[in-house]
This record gives C-alpha cells, sequence and structure tokens, in this order.
C-alpha cells in the first residue's frame, strides 16, 4: 500500500466512524483537545497522525485505534465494533500490540 493510500485509507475511516457516532469535525475536536482544522485535514489525507492523536480519536469515538487501519474488507456489522477474523492467534497479536502501544505511551485503557 502506498503512503498516500494509507494516509486516505485512515482519513476515510477516521471520518466514517466520526460520522457513525454522529459527531461533527468541530465536535469531535472538542472532545480531543485538537483542532478542527486539525480534524479536517487527517480525514482528507493531507496530515498524518501522531499515536498519541490517534489514541485521542480513538479514544473520543470509543473504538480502538486499529479500526482506522482497516480496509472496508475487514469492516462488518455496524463497521466499528466487530471485525471479521478466523484466527485466534491474529487476535491475540492484535490485542498484544495494542497493549504494548498502550503501554509505550502510557495510555490508560479507561480513558
Amino acid at each position: 500500500m502506498m503512503e498516500n493510500e494509507l494516509l486516505n485509507l485512515l482519513g476515510h475511516n477516521i471520518r466514517q466512524t466520526r460520522i457513525e457516532k454522529g459527531l461533527s469535525q468541530y465536535g469531535l475536536a472538542l472532545k480531543t483537545g485538537m483542532a478542527a482544522n486539525s480534524i479536517n485535514d487527517i480525514e482528507n489525507g493531507k496530515r498524518w497522525v501522531s499515536a498519541k492523536s490517534l489514541s485521542r480519536i480513538a479514544n473520543a469515538l470509543e473504538v480502538e485505534p486499529y479500526i482506522f487501519l482497516l480496509p472496508k474488507s475487514f469492516r462488518i456489522n455496524d463497521g466499528i465494533t466487530s471485525i471479521k477474523l478466523y484466527d485466534d492467534e491474529m487476535i491475540k497479536a492484535i490485542q498484544s500490540a495494542i497493549k504494548e502501544v498502550r503501554k509505550r505511551y502510557n495510555i490508560d485503557s479507561d480513558s
């Protein structure tokens, strides 16, 4: 996947999740403490997002950050809460990676 494709996927998934949650870009900005123009740039694939900002966005939208990197083929049902994965080992690896990111960046799982 090319860099611009990844930026567009990330932005698209953040936008879709925000809309599904009934938030405007301004509302998401207020919940994350980020500027609304930053949210706009991220959603339009014009700006990379730091791990800290991605975590803030995910927390504000009440999803795990990895959701934003999933291609449409992995998003089912409401597109937010469930992923169709066939391998328990893959699920464990994803959970482990999330745990490691939270530990590395001192992210509380309840915040």
